[in-house]
């Protein structure tokens, strides 16, 4: 089975997929909503990110103080819809 990249991952979010991954023992979220993209690590409503475009949304997402692109090695895809 050929590996999940950061740029299938990153198409998938523009195509309006939503998707779920775990990233150092913490859930989180990327959906497309009504009013946009949004990002969020699950029972955190402060770390909720908004935006109407997802390049924008995940230029704006940091885990533990990295990008997406730059944790992605340690990202765990759990659920693609």
């Amino acid at each position: 089975m050929t590996p999940y990249t950061y740029d299938q991952f990153v198409e998938d979010i523009r195509s309006g997929r939503d998707i779920e991954f775990i990233y150092n023992s913490n859930r989180y979220s990327i959906t497309n909503t009504p009013f946009g993209h949004s990002f969020t690590r699950y029972y955190d409503e402060d770390s909720v990110i908004t935006t109407q475009q997802p390049d924008e949304l995940l230029s704006l997402v940091k885990l533990n103080g990295l990008p997406l692109k730059e944790a992605w090695p340690d990202i765990e895809i759990d659920i693609i819809f």
